[in-house]
């Protein structure tokens, strides 16, 4: 029911609640959950490093953004993209400048680079992610935006809780380019394959409810 055992490893969860347990042995027991709160927000503010507390300087911000290998290319790579874009209707009646191809990019702790798999879209019914293998990554006006190659979502397999996807066989209809701001969600995935050949895309989590604030137009990560 739970999928593959290593993926309910709690190792990782008990080293961030052991802050909390070696705390505990330390406060009085009136009202402990608020004294615990307080201790952890307090932690977190001898983290922002600087005496004005500038929050550019906080482990949540200040590296949000980090590049790999930065190429810039030329004007005909730049023409191509904006016929793709176009297509796509992405940055309309803009010229594209300050085009770079990354090799590898983190946003906000996640790291993404060619081969990852990300969920770009949700379609069918009931809806289902649609994952894209990342191919390439544009940094464009301080924009992020990934060339995926689309895969097709067949079903969810309750025995693996993993996505079960194939190849769009059509060239046309594989490709697209994805901004990071319409993301359904921000973790990058990888396929797996069974004995038989058959691709999986293993999940973190419950995908449903972002699936289905996402076709809303609500997706709460954005």
């Amino acid at each position: 029911m739970l999928g593959p055992m290593v993926r309910s490893s709690c190792f990782s969860f008990e080293s961030a609640h052991n802050f909390f347990k070696e705390l505990a042995r330390k406060q009085n027991f009136k009202n402990l959950p608020l004294s615990l709160a307080k201790r952890h927000q307090f932690n977190l503010c001898c983290n922002f490093g600087d005496a004005a507390e500038n929050p550019s300087s906080h482990p949540l911000f200040f590296s949000e953004k980090t590049f790999g290998v930065l190429k810039m290319v030329n004007a005909e790579v730049c023409l191509s993209l904006r016929e793709r874009f176009n297509s796509c209707g992405l940055l309309p009646g803009i010229d594209l400048v300050n085009v770079y191809k990354v090799s590898w990019i983190t946003l906000f702790g996640t790291k993404y680079a060619k081969s990852g798999v990300i969920a770009v879209d949700v379609a069918g019914d009931p809806a289902l992610p649609v994952f894209g293998v990342i191919l390439c990554i544009w940094s464009i006006l301080d924009f992020v935006y990934f060339d995926v190659r689309l895969l097709h979502t067949q079903r969810f397999d309750h025995k693996y809780q993993a996505y079960c996807v194939r190849n769009v066989e059509n060239y046309e209809d594989c490709t697209t380019i994805c901004p990071y701001d319409s993301l359904v969600d921000s973790n990058v995935f990888h396929c797996k394959k069974d004995k038989h050949g058959n691709q999986y895309v293993p999940v973190k989590y419950y995908l449903c409810d972002i699936i289905e604030e996402h076709a809303e137009g609500r997706n709460p990560l954005h």
